[in-house]
């Protein structure tokens, strides 16, 4: 029924949105989810995280809603921002399955030692849910070192799974890295690094007014070998901070031609122009002939949490 709903909305949008590839559709407010950094699906149900909320929420694919989960037990409060220092930063959510269990992976950036350096862990959702918080220090340092990745430059903002791996967005050098998924689960149960094998590759992301967009999302398409992402622009000197917001691109890389620098990447419009808030994550509603539509978060810096309709034009 949301497959109809959202394609109505879609054609009845058509005539007033500018000539651009990727165009919102539809912007709501999402009650009590702060500074929406990423999402995933599962079981037809989005699960969305905030980069500074203690709880993972499960939304409906009109933005609402339906449920939520405690996963980082230092504060309890739905309603209050953690505090930047000791925020776990919780940028990323990727579903998966394997032979034995399927759930999601909810990670933190990394970006700061300790609190950043964690990757949480649900199974059996939604009613019997299962929640294990795992620091995982040694895997990103290990990832670090494996790579030569500085650190100022680590900074995971999205991750997903393809062809049994997992693949994380490094927003800090615009690359992807990918391994075996089995073995970050191994990892998780016995924080065993030397069997993580990682591949990394650097994309050269398109620029607003001189500035280079940086990678904010990530999600696969079902049943493809294409990584839909999405890009910012933030005005900052590093990938720690915040800054002014520019823009932001949706775009695709082929997971068969990791190797091609340049993706397919477009800028978001918006129906009184470009778009200019800091999209986060995306995640696929619908396909037809012409476009995908997809849902999507963003997070604004300033603890609100927007819920997107896009369309994107084959």
């Amino acid at each position: 029924m949301h497959a109809i709903i959202v394609i109505l909305l879609c054609l009845s949008a058509l005539q007033t949105q500018p000539n651009a590839a990727v165009v919102v559709l539809k912007q709501t407010n999402v009650s009590g989810l702060l500074s929406g950094s990423g999402m995933a699906t599962y079981d037809d149900k989005l699960y969305a995280c905030g980069d500074d909320d203690p709880y993972l929420f499960m939304l409906n694919h009109q933005g609402y809603v339906e449920d939520s989960f405690h996963i980082y037990k230092a504060q309890s409060k739905s309603d209050v921002r953690i505090s930047k220092a000791i925020k776990p930063d919780f940028e990323a959510v990727a579903a998966y399955e394997t032979e034995d269990e399927k759930g999601l992976l909810v990670f933190g950036s990394g970006s700061k030692a300790l609190p950043r350096e964690v990757i949480v862990k649900l199974t059996d959702l939604p009613h019997n849910v299962s929640i294990t918080t795992y620091q995982v220090s040694t895997l990103y340092s290990y990832l670090k070192r494996k790579l030569h990745i500085k650190h100022a430059d680590f900074n995971i903002e999205g991750a997903s799974t393809w062809d049994n791996n997992i693949i994380l967005l490094n927003r800090g050098d615009n690359s992807l890295i990918t391994f075996p998924l089995q073995d970050l689960l191994e990892y998780l149960n016995e924080n065993d690094t030397e069997i993580i094998q990682p591949d990394q590759y650097f994309y050269e992301l398109k620029t607003i007014n001189g500035h280079s967009s940086t990678f904010s999302g990530a999600s696969l398409l079902p049943g493809t070998h294409t990584l839909t992402f999405t890009a910012s622009v933030e005005v900052s000197n590093n990938s720690y901070d915040d800054g002014a917001i520019l823009g932001s691109f949706v775009g695709m890389i082929d997971m068969h031609r990791l190797t091609d620098k340049t993706p397919t990447m477009h800028r978001v419009a918006a129906d009184n122009g470009w778009f200019t808030g800091k999209i986060e994550a995306i995640e696929l509603e619908v396909e037809s002939q012409e476009h995908y539509i997809f849902s999507a978060i963003t997070d604004d810096d300033d603890g609100s949490t927007r819920f997107l309709k896009l369309r994107y034009k084959k």
